[in-house]
């Protein structure tokens, strides 16, 4: 996790995952940032996340601003030296 005080970069948690959803199926955001076709169910939506393969080299994470919510990113591989 990493802090300045008012913004946060955590794991991403089940708690995180409605807020996600909606930001999935946000037309304007869903244009951008994924190719699949809407409408997603929620159901559906959770059976992805569960399918998501378990990748040691990338994390999934939750961004909060003053402990809100405002978005999700996806870490890249780590690089080692």
């Amino acid at each position: 996790m990493f802090s300045d005080g008012n913004l946060t970069l955590r794991p991403m948690t089940a708690d995180d995952l409605a807020a996600n959803y909606a930001w999935t199926i946000d037309t304007a955001t869903h244009l951008i940032a994924d190719g699949r076709p809407l409408p997603l169910t929620w159901e559906r939506y959770q059976e992805r996340i569960a399918a998501r393969p378990s990748d040691p080299d990338s994390e999934h994470f939750t961004i909060a601003l003053a402990e809100r919510q405002v978005g999700y990113c996806a870490g890249a591989p780590r690089i080692t030296a």
